[in-house]
C-alpha cells in the first residue's frame, strides 16, 4: 500500500504546477519525506499529468 494516496499526490503535484512553491516549499508545507522529492516519483507525476492534460493519453 502506497504511503501517500493518488489524491494527495495530485494535490502536490498541482500545487507545483500551479506555481505555489518549490521541492523544498511544498514538502515542508504537506509534511513530505523528501524521497517523495528525490526520486523520480514527482516527475513521473507531472509528466503523466502533463500529457493527458493535452490530450494525448487516457487516465
Amino acid at each position: 500500500m502506497s504511503k501517500y494516496s493518488f489524491e494527495f499526490k495530485k494535490e502536490v503535484v498541482l500545487a507545483y504546477l500551479n506555481g505555489e512553491g518549490g521541492y523544498t516549499y511544498l514538502k515542508n508545507k504537506y509534511d513530505i519525506m523528501m524521497i517523495l522529492f528525490k526520486n523520480t516519483v514527482l516527475f513521473h507525476l507531472i509528466y503523466i499529468y502533463r500529457w493527458h492534460r493535452l490530450g494525448l493519453g487516457i487516465l
